[in-house]
């Protein structure tokens, strides 16, 4: 019997039994068939359930219309009714933030014990509430202590720290604020903008020169840049507090392959990635591939490139061979893969180009947009490379500048995985990998990486001939848009550069003079050397690298910045 009609014929048995007078239910959905199966019913609300279910909705309502007071009074209606009344989480944090606001913090401890006594289980959201009504109240020690209870309970969030670390900032406690930040950074709490910001105007206000230039060292492991605003308020905070003359801060135009005119620093590093951040970024390749064959193949690609250290640029072939081929009769184009590939030669580069197996043979894919006739002939076109195509690709293999990736691979990661392995040479491409790298890395990581190894391209039709082409080769930067440190040698002090966040070339340098030194005699040699002659000044980097960073701090304790 189908299983159909066996449902049908237990249903019908069924209602046959039971007396109900219920006819067939053409479908046997479970709600359904809850009601038919005479399913237990929810018991009736009595009148005062009924009125607090009522009372409830309309505080929802005043929350959502901004009705403080209406809010207020439906709430202590319900209170009022039942004292231990339990409701929903979202109504007491929804009171709690209300009252937050206006700084009405004993109400809200109120609202606190209100939850105790119905057992209703307090999350960071009513601690941070708390938090933030004694900030508005102005009570700081109460609002530390309220968040020394979050921290017994359940893990702050952002939210919670931020405005009381700017409320102490303002009143220059600067001590407890800094303790605070530790506790933040403890509970891996990243800062923002605006809190690196508000520390950094506190510190050079009590002229704590020395956890200025932590703070510093922090915020460029941290970001690798401000926005204008932010950079604004720096450059104002030290211009008001100098610290005795040990604290500068002024806006400086830098481009690429130019000193900084106001220290003379005559080239900033280049992006780069150091040892560690290679090693992660390969680790996070590795553990990104689908199967152990997968891995073992990779793995054996990042040992052969180990064997052969030479490539300094590795191609994504069929995003260049593929590269303004997407139109009728557009194709697997290996002749301005070639063209790239002379290119980067004549710039000096030993080149690897990495290609699917798939693309090796005479026959290949051919993925660029075909004729409607054609797309209804095949699912998969392909097209046969020339006799030329085919003595370009064994020239490569012949001279061990191809590697052909294994079929069931993915050629992404082997192009990817180059730039951190080996010699770590830039890849070419025009891939910007959306689907892979918030996979691997965070944004940060990303988009240094991306500015470190990647180089883009772009090819020109001339004379209307695909076979004659000009190729545009953009390569990494020689100028890191993001946060340098650099100690200056006369007179002590340390130089950093912050890039704003729009892109332009105007930077803001921060300096630092070492304990005992001043920058104003150097501030008028500067004025006087910028309106008559250049004159080269001595400097030593810092490394950017986080696995430098005690280095750096020991280099700021003997420089006596500390």
């Amino acid at each position: 019997m189908p299983m159909s009609q066996f449902l049908r014929s237990l249903a019908a048995a069924w209602l046959s039994s039971s007396g109900s007078g219920l006819t067939w239910v053409p479908w046997l959905r479970r709600r359904r068939l809850e009601v038919v199966m005479g399913a237990k019913a929810k018991p009736a609300l009595t009148g005062a359930e009924r009125a607090r279910a009522a009372a409830i909705k309309e505080l929802y309502v005043s929350f959502k219309a901004g009705d403080m007071r209406g809010a207020l009074a439906q709430y202590g209606s319900i209170v009022t009714a039942a004292p231990c009344a339990k409701l929903p989480l979202s109504c007491y944090n929804g009171l709690l933030m209300a009252l937050a606001s206006n700084g009405e913090r004993d109400r809200c401890e109120s609202v606190l014990a209100d939850m105790e006594a119905a057992g209703v289980a307090r999350n960071e959201a009513s601690y941070s509430a708390l938090v933030h009504a004694h900030v508005a109240a102005g009570a700081l020690e109460d609002a530390v202590r309220a968040l020394s209870r979050l921290r017994r309970d359940v893990a702050p969030r952002l939210r919670t720290y931020a405005p009381l670390v700017k409320a102490l900032c303002r009143e220059r406690r600067v001590v407890e604020a800094r303790s605070l930040w530790r506790e933040m950074r403890a509970d891996a709490i990243e800062p923002t903008d605006e809190l690196f910001v508000a520390m950094l105007e506190a510190l050079a206000a009590e002229s704590c020169v020395g956890e200025l230039c932590e703070l510093l060292s922090e915020m460029r492991e941290a970001v690798d840049w401000l926005d204008v605003c932010s950079l604004e308020a720096i450059r104002a905070a030290l211009a008001t507090h100098t610290a005795g003359g040990r604290l500068r801060a002024d806006f400086v135009h830098l481009r690429e392959g130019s000193p900084c005119p106001l220290t003379n620093i005559q080239s900033l590093p280049a992006p780069s990635l150091d040892a560690a951040e290679r090693r992660r970024l390969r680790d996070s390749i590795f553990g990104a591939v689908a199967s152990p064959r997968q891995l073992d193949e990779l793995v054996k690609f990042v040992a052969w490139l180990d064997d052969h250290p030479t490539f300094t640029a590795v191609v994504d072939g069929p995003n260049v061979a593929y590269f303004n081929q997407n139109y009728d009769g557009g194709g697997f184009n290996v002749s301005q893969l070639g063209s790239v590939v002379s290119s980067l030669e004549r710039n000096g580069h030993v080149v690897l180009v990495v290609m699917p197996a798939k693309y090796c043979e005479r026959h290949v894919p051919n993925h660029a947009k075909q004729p409607r006739t054609t797309r209804m002939r095949a699912s998969s076109p392909r097209q046969e490379l020339s006799d030329a195509d085919r003595e370009i690709l064994a020239s490569w293999a012949a001279a061990g500048s191809l590697y052909a990736v294994p079929r069931g691979c993915h050629d992404d990661m082997y192009w990817m995985v180059a730039t951190v392995a080996g010699a770590a040479p830039i890849a070419v491409t025009n891939d910007r990998i959306r689907d892979h790298w918030h996979k691997l890395v965070g944004e940060r990581e990303y988009r240094r990486w991306q500015s470190a190894k990647v180089a883009n391209f772009g090819i020109e039709i001339m004379n209307n001939d695909t076979r004659d082409v000009a190729v545009h080769l953009r390569f990494p930067p020689t100028l890191a848009r993001q946060i340098h440190a650099t100690l200056l040698p006369d007179p002590p002090a340390t130089a950093w550069h912050i890039p704003d966040a729009a892109g332009s070339d105007r930077w803001l340098c921060v300096r630092v003079a070492a304990r005992g030194s001043s920058l104003d005699d150097d501030a008028r040699a500067v004025d006087h050397h910028q309106h008559h002659h250049h004159h080269p000044r001595h400097h030593l980097l810092f490394n950017r690298h986080r696995d430098d960073d005690d280095d750096d701090g020991r280099a700021l304790k003997s420089q006596g910045y500390a």
